[in-house]
């Protein structure tokens, strides 16, 4: 995938001979580069990709070019320069360099922020936690590569996602992606399904029928809970993979096939083999490349973004769903045994439930409830055994941490609006921020 064509970057002239040797970079590897003044009304079109400011005055988090990017054109915000602003300013900021960095390391991190996005965009696949950024890290090498893929992750994290997103971005997005789930048919539906058959192979079959992988020919199957499928199917696939090969059930015919197969499981298929239930060699087969999908609960702070992409999704028309932000520390301390899938069913449930606007605790079912509590306990984050000052200050610095992202977010970064929003003082909310990014606080929020 290219990831310059198309891309159209912004860079203010704060710094003259600093916009220079980043345009110059930025052009010599494909980027369209445009300059503008500190001043100047970004233009929506074409549209931009990367705003880069290259000075850092202060106040230049609420400057309007600033806002509108944030508000408006939604594209991330470099500062180059930004380490000397208050720590307080620099949130409202995607990356921030010191000023003597090299044009060269400005380049090198857009680009994979840029590649990053297009995989989401083409994928859907949503997050910004170092799990999901890995994952989608390793669906841009997987893909122009072609071949087989082992994708492993527990049921519900969104492995088919993964594999579309695989298929999207390989050359044969514009050939079938055809999804089989093996768990859900009989070993002689299944077989009939792949494979194909013959006019009267068995009974029922009052016509020859072409198989899901002749129909992928030049595309991509996706076969999901592959651990399911018995050892006969096993052996026919196994023929597919190595010679490239179909024999639809009840013929003697053979069908040459270029298919590119992606498998999925939430299986352990290595100690399967051990077991005797699993093909060793069809194993190896499938397992060239792995990619493994983490469970939600490694990716906690992902949950706001899924959360508004499923709102976005459910929500009625006309009729916004403010989530209150106690909701958010349960959310994001829940265990989520089904995953991605639970919480969207979640918020569809909330959303469908919810009478005034507003998603409150009681409104989550009990077992999320109860459960986050005592997972709370368990991790020590209620503070218990320590004074009373010192539980409280735990337990509201927490909260701070929990909740201050999530109230940036909702207003793009502006940390005036995030004040008036919360109905605080601008400088209460600059404080409470500095102390998130006190070394002994975990750094920035």
């Amino acid at each position: 995938m290219s990831g310059r064509r198309g891309h159209r970057i912004l860079v203010t002239t704060d710094d003259l001979e600093r916009a220079g040797g980043i345009r110059e970079a930025f052009q010599a590897a494909g980027f369209t580069v445009e300059l503008v003044t500190p001043s100047e009304e970004l233009r929506a079109t074409p549209e931009p990709s990367l705003l880069i400011l290259t000075g850092n005055e202060r106040g230049t988090s609420a400057r309007p070019q600033v806002v509108q990017a944030h508000a408006d054109l939604k594209i991330p915000i470099f500062m180059v320069g930004g380490d000397t602003l208050p720590l307080s300013e620099q949130t409202g900021f995607t990356e921030c360099f010191p000023k003597e960095s090299h044009p060269g390391e400005v380049l090198s991190v857009a680009q994979a922020l840029l590649e990053r996005l297009e995989v989401q965009r083409i994928t859907g696949i949503v997050g910004a936690s170092d799990a999901i950024k890995e994952v989608m890290e390793r669906v841009l090498q997987i893909a122009p590569v072609g071949s087989t893929v082992l994708v492993t992750g527990e049921s519900g994290t969104g492995k088919e996602l993964v594999a579309r997103g695989i298929h999207d971005l390989s050359s044969r997005k514009h050939k079938p992606f055809i999804a089989v789930n093996v768990a859900a048919l009989s070993e002689t539906l299944l077989e009939s399904e792949l494979f194909g058959h013959e006019k009267g192979a068995f009974t029922g079959a009052v016509g020859r029928r072409k198989g899901l992988l002749v129909a992928a020919d030049g595309g991509t199957i996706f076969l999901d809970e592959i651990g399911e499928l018995t050892l006969p199917l096993q052996a026919k696939l196994l023929r597919t993979l190595e010679q490239g090969q179909v024999r639809p059930v009840g013929s003697s015919d053979i069908i040459d096939v270029d298919v590119r197969i992606v498998a999925a499981t939430n299986r352990d298929l290595l100690e399967m083999t051990k077991e005797g239930q699993f093909r060793e060699d069809l194993y190896y087969r499938l397992n060239v490349v792995n990619l493994e999908v983490p469970a939600l609960r490694e990716r906690p702070s992902d949950i706001p973004l899924l959360v508004q992409k499923f709102m976005v999704a459910v929500a009625r028309e006309g009729e916004p769903i403010l989530i209150l932000p106690e909701v958010w520390d349960v959310l994001e301390s829940y265990s989520w045994p089904g995953n991605v899938r639970q919480l969207r069913n979640l918020v569809e449930r909330v959303v469908a439930l919810s009478a005034d606007g507003k998603v409150t605790i009681s409104d989550l079912p009990p077992e999320i409830r109860f459960s986050t509590y005592s997972m709370g306990a368990a991790h020590g984050s209620t503070g218990e055994g320590l004074p009373y000052a010192e539980a409280k200050e735990h337990a509201l610095r927490d909260f701070h941490r929990r909740y201050l992202p999530i109230l940036l977010n909702q207003n793009d970064g502006n940390v005036s609006r995030a004040a008036e929003a919360a109905e605080v003082s601008r400088r209460t909310m600059h404080r409470w921020l500095a102390d998130l990014r006190t070394p002994e606080n975990g750094g920035a929020p």
